[in-house]
């Protein structure tokens, strides 16, 4: 795993250029995700599937380092091994979020997993702080999403655009355990998410 570092400040954000590639086993050994749908190289590495997984060890390592919240971007190209039969969805993709559409109607959509202290704090301190958001996007609730419940933790996130033929997501993201055994801290937090430019591209292209 390779990245450019930046100079330790942990108060803002920092981009991290991510190796296309990271030590076999990362992505199921960090996240519940079968080594099925990753692919291995002959040399002991597999082809990132995942951006995130490599961003929490990075994060775990900063962490452990210098004890300061630590929040990571990046912006990479990954690969995954198991076909995508339904329209829109790719094997290789780069994820990322950029302001691409315009006019757009665009949701911010939340959901809750059995913790109601969650739901409290977005209501009373999450939503006062992000409301409005620029371009007018909506944040609202998901109370009956399933989807990737196990993935994430106490609760996750959806980012949704409107289009003739409906909703269509664009990113995910939500609270995962992995610094917390990363760093066997039950306390630590960590919030991942992502969005897809294939996806924001296609969506603009049609504006």
């Amino acid at each position: 795993m390779a990245m450019n570092r930046q100079p330790a400040d942990d108060r803002v954000w920092r981009q991290v250029t991510a190796s296309p590639r990271a030590a076999l086993g990362t992505c199921s050994a960090v996240g519940p995700v079968s080594q099925d749908r990753v692919i291995s190289t002959v040399r002991g590495s597999e082809v990132v599937s995942d951006p995130t997984n490599v961003l929490a060890l990075e994060a775990a390592a900063r962490r452990k380092a210098a004890g300061a919240p630590v929040h990571l971007a990046s912006c990479t190209r990954v690969l995954r091994g198991q076909p995508f039969d339904a329209p829109g969805l790719f094997q290789h993709f780069r994820l990322f979020l950029s302001e691409l559409l315009p006019g757009r109607e665009v949701a911010l959509r939340f959901t809750v997993f059995d913790f109601p202290p969650l739901r409290e704090r977005i209501k009373d301190t999450v939503r006062p702080a992000l409301e409005p958001l620029p371009g007018g996007v909506a944040i609202d609730e998901d109370p009956d999403r399933e989807r990737a419940r196990g993935y994430y933790e106490r609760g996750a996130i959806r980012i949704d655009v409107a289009t003739g033929a409906g909703w269509q997501e664009v990113g995910d993201g939500g609270f995962t355990s992995w610094t917390a055994r990363l760093l066997g801290d039950a306390k630590e937090r960590a919030f991942i998410s992502c969005a897809s430019t294939e996806r924001l591209a296609a969506l603009s292209t049609a504006l």
